[in-house]
């Protein structure tokens, strides 16, 4: 995962800080209210057969919850875990 708490805008311009709500929006406009593995594996920059081992050990960074056999992720729980990584890296 890419600690940097800067993206740089669509027309390659500047570099703008990403705030807490921003990775709700950017998210649920990519991927709707909830990801499979494959989506959260790459949101968290992860080969999906390592997220699925973390998920089969009970040690998945986000918490993930069964729909038939889907693996899902509320976007909601990702955002937090990605705002909580982005305030450890930058205090």
């Amino acid at each position: 995962m890419n600690p940097n708490p800067y993206i740089i805008d669509a027309r390659d311009r500047a570099l703008e800080p990403i705030t807490d709500g921003e990775h709700r929006q950017a998210l649920l406009a990519r991927y709707g209210p909830t990801l499979d593995k494959h989506q959260l594996a790459a949101v968290l920059h992860l080969a999906v057969g390592t997220l699925e081992n973390k998920i089969q050990k009970g040690q998945s960074p986000v918490p993930v919850y069964r729909a038939g056999k889907q693996h899902l992720a509320d976007v909601r729980d990702v955002c937090a875990y990605l705002d909580a990584r982005r305030r450890e890296a930058h205090p």
